[in-house]
């Protein structure tokens, strides 16, 4: 198996990353936790989208994200399983995934990130490859800011390097592979891309951001919106 010499840019070789952080009480408890811990975290990652949010929330997730120095990510939405369409709920239509239906949801998705992107986020996690290339046109367009960042999530269900080339060519700044993809598969995608690999394992729950020549892991305790 090929190693990869690929780095982030302050020469490491992984990341840690806990998703499903919905709010910002519950995002304070995680990372005073690891503070209790004396862990770093990299990044922090609210799934259930951007519309579920106040504006006060946002601002105060980006408040912890600074005095944290981690990195916020934003769901964007809303997506397929909360429209109107009836066919997601299908045993067929469940292969769309949480992918959009419609302009008009593309709008939506757009003005979550404008809307996140004017209370300081910078970072989303991204559902929809049309989104994805619409977003990234924005971006060198300078419409939206030109260091907002896109995490393509595992949902998109990709596992191969071609379509993990084609992804990054559109405008994905991260991505994360379908959840049970092995080794070589995962190699194979390493040498095709640049950008960092997102790796979600379940069952246990872990969740890893890494290159594969070395892994880390953290658990994640934390998939609720508030606290007691």
């Amino acid at each position: 198996m090929p190693t990869s010499e690929k780095r982030f840019a302050d020469g490491g070789q992984y990341r840690f990353e806990v998703p499903g952080i919905q709010g910002p009480k519950v995002m304070q408890a995680l990372l005073e936790a690891m503070d209790g811990y004396g862990l770093y975290l990299h990044r922090v990652t609210q799934t259930q989208g951007i519309i579920r949010l106040t504006d006060e929330e946002i601002g105060k997730m980006v408040e912890l994200a600074h005095k944290w120095q981690t990195d916020l990510i934003l769901a964007i939405g809303p997506r397929a399983t909360t429209d109107t369409s009836a066919s997601v709920h299908t045993e067929e239509g469940v292969r769309m995934g949480y992918r959009l239906r419609g302009q008009e949801q593309i709008v939506r998705a757009i003005e979550d990130v404008k809307r996140a992107a004017r209370l300081g986020c910078r970072s989303f996690l991204v559902y929809d490859e049309g989104c994805l290339w619409a977003l990234n046109e924005m971006r060198k367009a300078g419409e939206i800011p030109m260091d907002c960042h896109f995490k393509v999530s595992a949902h998109t269900g990709h596992g191969n390097p071609c379509s993990a080339k084609l992804l990054e060519r559109i405008g994905a700044d991260s991505i994360n592979p379908v959840r049970d993809i092995q080794l070589q598969m995962l190699a194979a995608m390493r040498q095709a891309v640049d950008c960092p690999i997102d790796i979600h394992t379940e069952n246990p729950k872990i969740h890893r951001w890494v290159y594969p020549s070395l892994r880390s892991a953290g658990n994640d305790p934390y998939s609720r919106t508030d606290l007691p």
